[in-house]
C-alpha cells in the first residue's frame, strides 16, 4: 500500500470493498441510500463517512434528459479543488454522471453542509497522474478498478469553484 499507513481496520475494509460483491453493494445499495442521507443531513453523513473518507452530492444536468441527477461519490481534495473518479466499481462503461459532466460541465456539489456550483473539467496528464496517485494514497482500491476495467482509462474529473 502507497502513501500513509492506515489503521488495520481501514484496510480490511478497503480489501472487503475491493471484493466484486462489495462493489456491487456499493454502487447498487450504498448509491441508493447516500443520496438521501446527504440530502437529509446536508452532506454531512454518508456511508463512508467511517472511514474518514469525503463523498459528495453531485447533481448534474442529463446530457440526453436535460433532467437534474443526483449521485453521491466520493471524493478528494486538491487545493480549493474537488476531484472524483469515474470508477464504476471498474466496470468497462463510464458512469452516466462522466457524461453528463462532459455535456454539461457546470454542476451543483453538496458537502461538509454547503452546496456551490462547480465546474467540471477533465484531468489529462500531468494533472491526471498527480492526482491519481493522490487518490491512491487515501484510498487504493481504484488501482484494481482500472485493472478491471480492460481498455477503459478511468476518467478523473476536476470541480473547480464556479460563480454562483
Amino acid at each position: 500500500m502507497t502513501g500513509p499507513t492506515h489503521p488495520l481496520w481501514k484496510r480490511i475494509v478497503q480489501r472487503i470493498f475491493m471484493t466484486r460483491p462489495f462493489s456491487w453493494i456499493g454502487l447498487h445499495v450504498l448509491g441508493r441510500i447516500d443520496p438521501i442521507l446527504m440530502r437529509l443531513s446536508k452532506g454531512r453523513v454518508f456511508s463512508s463517512g467511517g472511514m474518514g473518507l469525503l463523498s459528495i452530492l453531485l447533481t448534474t444536468t442529463g446530457a440526453k434528459s436535460g433532467q437534474p441527477r443526483q449521485v453521491a461519490l466520493l471524493a478528494f481534495e486538491d487545493g480549493d479543488n474537488l476531484f472524483v473518479i469515474a470508477s464504476r466499481g471498474g466496470n468497462p462503461r463510464h458512469p452516466g454522471w462522466y457524461h453528463n459532466l462532459k455535456g454539461n460541465p457546470r454542476a451543483a456539489v453538496l458537502w461538509r453542509g454547503r452546496e456551490e456550483t462547480r465546474v467540471a473539467h477533465e484531468a489529462v496528464s500531468p494533472e491526471r497522474e498527480r492526482l491519481w496517485q493522490k487518490a491512491m494514497s487515501v484510498y487504493p482500491t481504484f488501482d484494481l478498478y482500472q485493472e478491471r476495467a480492460g481498455a477503459r482509462r478511468i476518467p478523473l474529473m476536476v470541480l473547480a469553484p464556479g460563480l454562483p
